[in-house]
């Protein structure tokens, strides 16, 4: 199970016209001989992937600062963190919760230290506790608990998770997992099987009205809003007969459509940052992966003959738009571990690495608020402005001094129309321009 975050704001495919897969192959980069089922990169800064190895209770979690190169332990194992769900805040992405054991684990320093935080609640230390940012409010935070067949209701926190109050509601079954998207801000969803809530948690309907018995294992979704959400769903056909699906929900509709037959439930799937109908999906034990360009509607298999060496368990694109990861097992020496490709661009050129001077803009496009991230190499006095395409100044989010380092500030435009908007960063030395597109 993951969660998914991406941003950038130019366009391009690495997937060659949407009909083959292009150069170059994919890379054994980290972590090798080393089994690993979880990645979640961190939304703004796109050179830092999370990744989970061991199981049953010496669960570790770490943490790569180089395109998942190198790796630092950031939660021991034994330490009580569960590889389930990871949330970041919707405007401060630098505070971040993970899942764990009787509480959810907490950082506020994009994920080097971790706690496990103290709330108001209190639950077994058998108890796995999820709990998810709600992007629509940034102070919000649900959280859902489940110990084997035992569950509670859904919590609700109105001040950043510190303490929390039940709702009326509660998982239809045990939950494994709770997500909420930054393309979606208002939308809530339960696995594996249900509720979910589209606005903000005021009400809760079936995840699933469309078949007798279903069971949802991943979720995929663009950050662009109001794209399609891909999940790859279980369903009940004939008396004995469950069959995995990839299956499709456009954003104003309740339904969710098949588009592609799978040979394994437990397949994983992922949608580019930029373009919602652009979706990889593992199958056939997850030693094949495919993708589409057209939401579904045809598929080409990766010829990569590393694939068969692989069970994939997990697929993730980098925030910036640049990689795609797989967490990797095997019964192979020498295929653990994660594995990146990087893309070959069919508009475009390949997007730079971010520099040391750099600004970022988190989602892009975005409905609500933006959050604008500005690295220095050095302290500096800083202007960050908003302008417009005819070069009219929209607003200023920040002028002074700076330390060295990443800071992040917020927009959330008043009063402006929708469009195409650029965030210009200037110093004394230096200068860089980020296009930003504002959907209402």
């Amino acid at each position: 199970m993951k969660m998914r975050v991406c941003i950038l704001s130019v366009t391009f495919l690495f997937f060659g016209a949407g009909t083959a897969w292009g150069q170059p192959e994919w890379e054994h980069v980290g972590l090798h001989n080393t089994d690993v089922s979880f990645l979640v990169p961190h939304p703004t800064q796109s050179n830092v992937l999370f990744a989970k190895t061991g199981s049953f209770g010496n669960e570790t979690l770490l943490r790569s600062s180089d395109y998942a190169e190198s790796w630092t332990q950031v939660i021991p194992p034994g330490a009580g963190f569960l590889p389930i769900q990871m949330s970041f805040h919707p405007s401060a992405p630098d505070t971040v919760v993970v899942s764990g054991r009787r509480t959810y684990w907490w950082s506020t320093d994009a994920g080097n230290n971790w706690v496990q935080r103290e709330t108001n609640l209190l639950f077994p230390g058998s108890a796995t506790i999820m709990a998810a940012y709600l992007p629509a409010t940034p102070g919000v935070v649900f959280l859902v608990a489940a110990d084997m067949d035992l569950f509670w209701n859904i919590y609700r926190s109105e001040n950043g998770g510190a303490t929390f109050e039940e709702t009326d509601e509660r998982p239809t079954w045990a939950a494994m997992n709770l997500m909420t998207f930054v393309s979606h801000p208002s939308e809530i969803i339960i696995l594996p099987y249900g509720p979910s809530s589209t606005d903000g948690g005021e009400t809760w309907r079936a995840l699933d009205s469309d078949t007798i018995v279903s069971e949802f294992w991943d979720i995929a979704v663009s950050t662009i809003s109001s794209t399609p959400i891909f999940a790859v769903r279980q369903q009940l056909e004939g008396p004995h007969a469950f069959e995995p699906y990839l299956v499709k929900r456009l954003a104003d509709s309740a339904r969710w459509d098949s588009v592609l037959h799978l040979q394994r439930y437990m397949s994983d799937c992922a949608v580019h940052p930029l373009d919602g109908e652009v979706v990889v999906v593992s199958d056939s034990n997850a030693s094949c992966l495919r993708v589409s360009a057209d939401g579904g509607a045809t598929w080409t298999s990766d010829p990569d003959p590393v694939i068969s060496h692989l069970w994939i368990r997990d697929i993730q694109f980098s925030s910036d738009g640049r990689y795609l990861y797989l967490a990797a097992g095997s019964s192979e020496s020498g295929y653990r571990g994660v594995w990146r490709r990087e893309y070959s661009a069919s508009v475009g050129e390949l997007p730079e690495a971010p520099s040391s001077f750099s600004v970022t803009v988190y989602p892009n496009p975005f409905n609500s608020m933006a959050v604008i991230s500005i690295r220095l190499e050095r302290p500096a006095d800083v202007d960050l402005t908003i302008h417009d395409v005819t070069g009219r100044r929209v607003t200023a989010l920040h002028r002074g001094w700076l330390a060295a380092g990443i800071h992040t500030k917020t927009w959330t435009p008043q009063r402006v129309s929708s469009g195409v908007f650029f965030a210009f960063l200037q110093t004394d030395r230096e200068s860089a321009v980020q296009r930003v597109v504002f959907l209402r």
